[in-house]
């Protein structure tokens, strides 16, 4: 238990510090010179789903009646002005049928994905650099950083846990070995297919590739999380797959 604790602590604090790298230099425009434009699709995309959401519970809280009255009609037209021919389209002499009330939920429900998903699209398209950014920061730290200092980021340094080679702890992990550790937990995979398909694919395609990859990243970081808790020798998907283990030391640097 003390080593399953101490190994989150160190994946804690590594993704912090390479959150925090990669925000800082994607902030700045000589890196990232599409920040501005990325800054202003974003806060648009936001904006749109949390109108998008905000509207469908307040209609859905005023129709749990099964009616709409005109005080309320008038509060949700007054809220939410976007929607207003929408709900007029449907809301006729003062009532709105479950019907009708059905219809409008599925109208502005596709309205919402359509113009959502093209937001989304000129916010991936502006992502580029920090895509970039986060990929580079990732391999240098987990692969480089890890074979310089021999198995230890930050993370593992402050907890007092160090990567070893699984045959022979005396020899030195290969960078080719850390590179496969990376990928299953890292979001690498992920990061790589945006990169690649923002370039190669149209819209529809983009986001359906995109959406289905991360779906496996996340399974694959599932799996890597549920090896570590369920395995008696604390072993995750990764180090099996790079044949590695991760040790504890004391304060002398003798293994715990």
């Amino acid at each position: 238990m003390r080593k399953l604790c101490r190994r989150i602590c160190a994946y804690i604090i590594d993704i912090l510090i390479i959150s925090i790298i990669t925000q800082s230099l994607a902030s700045t425009t000589i890196l990232n010179p599409n920040l501005n434009k990325y800054q202003k699709y974003s806060k648009e995309y936001n904006k749109l789903y949390s109108n998008y959401v905000s509207f469908i519970y307040q209609l859905q809280n005023d129709y749990q009646d099964s009616k709409l009255t005109e005080k309320e009609y008038k509060k949700l037209v007054k809220s939410y002005p976007e929607y207003e021919e929408n709900i007029n389209e449907y809301y006729q002499n003062k009532k709105l049928t479950e019907k009708k009330y059905n219809k409008l939920i599925e109208q502005i429900t596709k309205e919402y994905e359509k113009k959502s998903s093209g937001l989304y699209y000129l916010v991936e398209k502006n992502a580029i650099s920090e895509m970039i950014i986060y990929l580079i920061i990732t391999v240098v730290y987990f692969v480089l950083f890890n074979y310089l200092t021999q198995g230890q980021t930050l993370g593992k340094k402050v907890t007092k846990l160090k990567i070893i080679n699984e045959e022979n702890q005396n020899k030195k992990v290969k960078i080719i070995n850390y590179i496969i550790r990376m990928l299953p937990l890292y979001q690498i995979i992920y990061y790589t297919t945006r990169l690649i398909c923002i370039f190669l694919l149209k819209k529809s395609q983009y986001i359906e590739i995109t959406s289905m990859v991360y779906y496996l990243q996340s399974i694959l970081t599932f799996i890597t999380i549920a090896t570590l808790i369920i395995r008696k020798d604390g072993r995750c998907l990764h180090d099996l797959l790079a044949k590695t283990k991760v040790i504890m030391y004391d304060k002398n640097g003798n293994i715990i």
